[in-house]
Parts: C-alpha cells; structure tokens; sequence
C-alpha cells in the first residue's frame, strides 16, 4: 500500500526526515483528544526518538504531552508531509504513524508545561489541527468506524 504524501517542499529548503508516532483516542462522547502548544493543535505523539519503536515513542510522548498512560489498540495509517513547524520554524519530511490507542487511567498531566490536552468534537479538531497529515488521519479513523 502505498504512503500519501502531504506539502509542498520550497525550492532550495532541506526537509530531512522525521519519524514520529500519534495517537487517535476519543472518549466515551465521542470526543477527541488533541493537544494544544503555542496556539496549534496536533494529534498527541511527536518524534520518535533513536533507538525507539514507533509504539515505545508514542506511549513516551502520551506521557509527556497529557499525562496519559495508553495501550496501543492498531495501527490506523501511515502519511508522510513536507512541513515547517510553526513554533521552532524547522522544516522536516514527518513519517507518521498514526495508532488507535486506549487510555490506561486517569490523567496525571502533562509532564512539558507548554502542552494543553483537550478533548473536542471531531469536526473541531478537523478544521484546528495543523497538520494535514493528522486530519487525514482523523478522517480515515472516522470512515473506518462507520464501516
């Protein structure tokens, strides 16, 4: 199967590669969780650090971001995207890999002061979240759960 691929690269700018890993999880409402840092929302996860599976990134950055513990239900998708980000200014070729996950208890908050998790209607978070790769990704959990 093959990867979308999101953006556009600019002429003369070098996007090097960036494995990361985020979570989709919606609350018994229906709600999803989305995090919020310096004014822009993303899907919980980030960077994959060396050494790291995609799975062993994202329970650290669940942690980070909300203070959650999750297990990992399935892999939802893989999308790649030619971006810049909008707080560093670094430009990066992200490949994603988006999980359905399930939360592991309550809550114990962040652990970077700067992110705010926040739970939200799905058709918020599509029109709020930065990255078109973590829409598509929230579209195709969508479309799967109708199916």
């Amino acid at each position: 199967m093959s990867v979308p691929q999101f953006g556009k690269k600019l002429p003369g700018q070098d996007y090097p590669p960036r494995p990361g890993a985020y979570a989709l999880v919606f609350n018994a409402e229906g709600l999803i969780l989305a995090v919020e840092e310096g004014g822009y929302w993303w899907l919980p996860g980030g960077g994959v650090e060396a050494g790291e599976t995609h799975e062993q990134g994202l329970v650290r950055e669940m942690l980070e971001e909300t203070g959650y513990a999750v297990d990992i239900l399935k892999e939802i998708g893989r999308a790649n995207e030619f971006t810049q980000d909008p707080i560093n200014k670094q430009y990066h070729d992200k490949h994603c890999v988006f999980f359905a996950v399930r939360l592991a208890g309550d809550s114990k908050g962040p652990q970077i002061e700067e992110n705010h998790p926040h739970w939200m209607r799905v058709e918020e978070a599509l029109t709020k979240l930065y990255d078109e790769t973590h829409r598509w990704a929230v579209r195709r959990t969508l479309d799967a759960r109708r199916d």
